[in-house]
């Protein structure tokens, strides 16, 4: 599945499957780890990203796992308003909102035309 999902990315991509989120979280700050969340109390432009923070997203169909969300600082459980009568957004276009807006105040290092 991760071959399917990366598609001609493999070869720019860091792939470690992780036995645990535990795992996950061992080698990182948890008060730079952030998580989405659709009643999240902070709005996912409001944090200061700093590089190398890391975020976590959740299933389309259930979201982030409970045991996953407690784990995570309140103030790092963002989310993206959405008007009332809207469903919800898929998967990809939640990931490309939140990860521009960390690219954005990070100046978008990395961008050969800046």
């Amino acid at each position: 599945m991760v071959r399917r999902a990366s598609l001609d990315y493999r070869d720019i991509a860091d792939v470690v499957v992780h036995k645990s989120f535990d795992d996950v979280l061992l080698p990182l700050k948890i008060d730079r780890v952030y998580g989405t969340v659709p009643d999240g109390p902070v709005l996912y432009d409001l944090p200061v990203y700093e590089r190398n923070d890391t975020i976590v997203f959740g299933s389309e169909s259930t979201g982030l796992p409970t045991d996953i969300i407690q784990k995570l600082p309140a103030r790092n459980r963002l989310r993206i308003p959405m008007m009332p009568s809207n469903r919800s957004l898929n998967l990809a276009n939640a990931v490309a909102i939140i990860v521009y807006e960390m690219w954005r105040q990070l100046h978008y290092v990395g961008n050969k035309g800046i």
